[in-house]
């Protein structure tokens, strides 16, 4: 059976270096960790399962930040039979250079026990890639006997065209030996409506990974608190099934000094202490902080500007803020409690 690697990095690439002289980071190759309270969805990774082994090449997963997207396609990996070997990379801003993004899928590949000639070489400058070095990884993986299912974690972040139509020439010829999974918040710059036409895309969009009520009340049981299942349907319904949403008002109970202060149905009262700190963490760490302070999300009770997901309000501030109806408000308004 294909193997995935998880954890410790490879020690050869240890050595290895980016184009522009870095060492090569090889922490961005390890597939993360599924925590023991993660719910497993089989509604979603059997589809996932099905596309990979059927004629499909690319699985998007989109969704915003905290909708469970990469611990989806880790537990993917974990649990499920693969039909070829998968190799992760996390992307980072660095990856829009051309350069640096394919000496990193390079040694993402052999990291993960892919045989790569070294006549395949690897890119000379940061800014560029040869044609010649992607037509000889092409071939390559086009001659396996098993395909490369090659994981491209938060992909938003390598927004460069030039790394997107290497993706696509090396998909193109590589053939049935590659299989691409993005991660992101967005979609990639590839031609998807040709691959679209072909029935090569599988799409994992934010209502497929939005939690159900029974989801719900599950994550709950492994957190500690139950929930009932009025209050795990509620919770999913003013929260818009956002997976991050159940987690965050269940830790807030577990840290509140009074866990009467975090209630599903939105008649909250005001949190405090480490249980709004949880919160407000978790929404300054997935962009607000551009924003907004986190001395001024924490005095004020906003949820920001720009927002980028409403159910994000509700799920991050117990104030009256989460029972306003936000979708009719402006895209630069501030969501301020009552």
């Amino acid at each position: 059976m294909p193997s995935t690697s998880r954890g410790s990095a490879r020690e050869g690439a240890a050595g290895a270096l980016t184009p522009n002289g870095d060492p090569v980071l090889a922490a961005r190759f390890a597939v993360p960790r599924v925590p023991k309270t993660f719910i497993r969805r089989a509604r979603v990774t059997e589809h996932v399962s099905r596309s990979l082994t059927g004629p499909g090449r690319l699985v998007l997963v989109n969704g915003p930040a905290g909708a469970g997207k990469t611990l989806l396609v880790a537990g993917l990996a974990g649990e499920q039979p693969l039909p070829g070997r998968l190799v992760w990379l996390t992307v980072e801003s660095g990856d829009n250079a051309p350069g640096n993004f394919w000496a990193y899928v390079i040694e993402a590949l052999r990291h993960h026990g892919v045989a790569l000639p070294d006549a395949i070489g690897v890119p000379a400058r940061p800014d560029e890639v040869d044609d010649s070095l992607l037509s000889r990884l092409s071939a390559c993986l086009n001659g396996r006997t098993e395909p490369v299912i090659l994981v491209l974690d938060e992909f938003e972040r390598a927004s460069a065209p030039e790394v997107a139509e290497g993706l696509q020439f090396v998909l193109r010829h590589a053939g049935a030996g590659l299989r691409l999974i993005f991660v992101s918040r967005t979609e990639p710059l590839l031609p998807l409506h040709r691959h679209r036409a072909a029935g090569e895309v599988t799409d994992i969009r934010r209502a497929d990974l939005a939690f159900r009520p029974g989801e719900a009340a599950e994550l709950g049981r492994r957190h500690g608190p139950s929930l009932s299942d009025e209050a795990a349907r509620t919770l999913t319904e003013r929260r818009g099934g956002w997976a991050a949403g159940p987690r965050l008002c269940i830790l807030a109970a577990q840290q509140a000094d009074d866990p009467e202060t975090i209630r599903p149905s939105g008649q909250s009262k005001p949190a405090r202490g480490k249980s709004a700190s949880t919160r407000v963490d978790f929404l300054l760490g997935i962009g607000f902080g551009r924003t907004l302070t986190a001395r001024r999300v924490r005095r004020a009770g906003t949820c920001g500007r720009s927002v980028p997901a409403p159910p994000m309000c509700g799920a991050t501030t117990s104030t009256s803020a989460g029972r306003l109806p936000l979708s009719p408000l402006p895209r630069r308004e501030v969501c301020r409690p009552e």
